[in-house]
């Protein structure tokens, strides 16, 4: 069953609206928006087959190892609703594989903003497409 912030968020967020959720880690933040952005695309009719020219969906994250944990989230929510092909772009990592990773034409990209803007000053992705949107941040002291 749902924690409280994802059983009052979904809703919200299925029906379209923006939710803006303070927790402490572990209350469920990540399914509490990675999980509708799931639902909406696949009632977009967005599957593993689709290969969209650019991401459906960004999430902005604040470090390296955010990225790789919602990241990781994506592809366990991608065993059970057969969408979100992800790609994760941050700094500190190999930037060739993540370009590969582009050009598997990803439903969402989570990204730190100086990789996105690198990405995005040579042309490698686009954001035209782009029309889901997840900011995340950590307070201080949050581990």
């Amino acid at each position: 069953s749902p924690l409280p912030l994802q059983a009052r968020a979904w809703p919200i967020m299925l029906e379209g609206d923006s939710v803006y959720c303070i927790s402490k880690p572990g209350s469920g933040k990540s399914l509490s928006f990675l999980l509708p952005i799931a639902c909406s695309l696949a009632d977009d009719g967005v599957d593993m087959s689709t290969r969209p020219p650019g991401p459906l969906a960004l999430i902005l994250v604040p470090t390296r190892e955010l990225g790789q944990q919602l990241t990781a989230v994506s592809k366990k929510i991608r065993r059970h609703c057969n969408v979100l092909r992800v790609s994760c772009l941050t700094g500190g990592t190999d930037k060739a594989k993540q370009l590969e990773s582009l050009k598997r034409r990803p439903h969402m990209v989570v990204a730190t903003p100086g990789r996105l803007l690198d990405f995005l000053e040579d042309g490698s992705i686009s954001l035209g497409t782009c029309f889901r949107l997840a900011e995340t941040c950590r307070r201080a002291g949050d581990e």
